[in-house]
């Protein structure tokens, strides 16, 4: 493995790329981390590497020369995968370190002052990485973060691949928490399984503690999460019934999920909840009609009499919003494409947090998002990025919003296809219906091999924050899957309208 890194200066790469693992493992030739001084080609009497930019502004620019020469120095004249540090490259995350750890090696180019004359990086750079959305003095930070990242992973730098495949990130997800003597600390136990010297129990708790841990902290990981096998959706049930039974009951849910205040992102978990949302078939703003779009009223919430008469799903509970929800949309299936889209975008809003959360807020994202027209959201500019961000109203997630804006665009590609995405997705299950035919609430699956399915194909396309838990909660709301109890007075009346065939 063999990392060059340009910069302006060398010796603070030296001092840290030198030390601990990274300089031991060099030690011993099993990586080379080389820093060059920009400089030593800037051939002028001052070693001037920067001018002032073009059409005014503050700041400094890196010239372009300087950096093609030592870029070509390195490289030799041939082609060498290089990586500029940058405040607008794309996310670096653990996928990008394994693949430039197969490269074998690449070049960092650390920038500075106002950025990089635009004309090097088309000429020499292949791709701009960010380590996340701040801006600091230089690339040297950033280049060392990804060095280290990557290095640690070549062969015999750590004792074992376990080291850093049981690692935050590795598979998508956050470190099981860790316990070392004493076995109680001021009052606070270790957990006993990690003390009984039973290995399967351990290895289940670490992946539960894991599971746990990505739900509650990086919803945004955990809505992308796939389960790697019937363990794992195991284990994604069994906290689903755990949160469920401790949330309250207007709360209580089937999938992982937070609770939030509207002006933040979602601080502790409680349970995405079973009932996720068909969408909402209220009537579309003045202006919004479109040909082939069926406009139905918003239901009507249940007098407390009539909620009294019927047999539910127990998620129901007595709220009125749930009711109405419970009895009019949930499980119904869904044809028009507005409708579609709708809960498509609510499902990913939803990432994270319990559904009570976005079915009161509904009507607030159909303002904020333009009775939720795809063609509209997928033109969304900063200014109106930056008005969503201040609406109190909506879940003012960034990485959310923009998921939003992309996935309009991939859900107008889809429809421009025969069919377009109603085909598409209804053409997994031939046109019918699955019906669940669960017993209990218990027996409920969190995701099922169609969701991983269709999550995969339109991550392929595109689509962001579709993880196979949230793909399947919107096949229920959506009627895909027919999920209501056998119980339920509303599985009856679906199955004889719609039909429909075993899960």
């Amino acid at each position: 493995m063999k990392i060059d890194i340009m910069t302006l200066f060398p010796a603070l790469i030296d001092s840290v790329m030198n030390e601990s693992v990274i300089g031991r493992a060099q030690a011993r030739g099993l990586i080379e981390v080389r820093a060059h001084n920009i400089r030593d080609w800037a051939f002028d009497k001052h070693h001037k590497a920067d001018d002032s930019p073009y059409g005014g502004g503050r700041g400094m620019v890196m010239l372009a020369e300087p950096l093609y020469l030592c870029h070509q120095a390195i490289s030799g004249g041939e082609h060498v995968h290089t990586v500029l540090m940058s405040a607008q490259g794309a996310p670096f995350c653990q996928q990008k370190a394994r693949e430039l750890l197969e490269r074998g090696r690449f070049i960092l180019v650390c920038g500075h002052y106002e950025g990089v004359d635009q004309r090097f990086i088309d000429e020499c750079v292949d791709e701009e990485i960010s380590i996340g959305d701040f801006v600091l003095t230089g690339g040297e930070i950033p280049a060392m973060a990804v060095a280290d990242a990557v290095c640690r992973m070549a062969p015999g730098v750590l004792p074992d691949e376990t080291a850093f495949q049981e690692e935050s990130h590795w598979d998508g997800l956050l470190e099981h928490p860790q316990y070392t003597r004493p076995e109680v600390w001021r009052g606070r136990a270790a957990p006993e399984v990690l003390l009984s010297g039973h290995h399967a129990n351990i290895v289940r708790w670490r992946r539960k503690m894991s599971l746990r841990r990505t739900r509650d902290d990086r919803p945004d990981l955990f809505a992308e999460f796939v389960p790697r096998d019937k363990a794992d959706r195991r284990i994604l049930d069994e906290l689903a019934q755990e949160a469920a039974n401790a949330s309250q009951p207007e709360e209580r849910c089937l999938q992982p999920a937070l609770t939030t205040s509207p002006e933040h992102e979602p601080a502790s978990t409680v349970l995405k909840e079973a009932p996720q949302g068909q969408e909402t078939v209220s009537a579309e703003p003045a202006g919004t009609e479109r040909a082939g779009v069926e406009h139905v009223p918003a239901p009507t919430a249940p007098t407390e009499t009539q909620a009294a008469e019927k047999n539910r799903c127990p998620w129901a509970g007595d709220l009125p919003i749930y009711i109405a929800y419970h009895d009019n949309e949930w499980g119904r299936p869904v044809h028009d494409s507005r409708k579609l889209f709708e809960m498509l975008l609510l499902e990913s809003m939803q990432a994270g947090l319990s559904w009570i959360t976005i079915l009161k807020k509904r009507e607030a994202f159909r303002a904020a998002f333009d009775g939720f027209d795809p063609v509209k959201i997928a033109c969304y500019d900063e200014e109106k990025i930056a008005s969503l961000m201040a609406d109190p109203g909506i879940v003012r997630n960034r990485r959310k919003i923009d998921a939003a804006i992309g996935n309009a665009k991939a859900f107008l590609t889809l429809e421009e296809r025969p069919g377009g995405f109603d085909r598409f997705l209804w053409d997994y299950v031939d046109g019918v219906p699955l019906v669940g035919g669960w017993d209990t609430i218990e027996q409920m699956p969190a995701s099922t091999p169609l969701s991983d399915q269709i999550s995969k194909d339109l991550k392929k396309l595109g689509f962001r924050f579709v993880g196979t838990v949230i793909v399947y909660s919107f096949l229920q709301a959506v009627g895909v899957v027919n999920d209501h109890l056998k119980t339920c007075c509303v599985y009856e009346e679906i199955v004889q309208k719609y039909g429909g065939r075993p899960l």
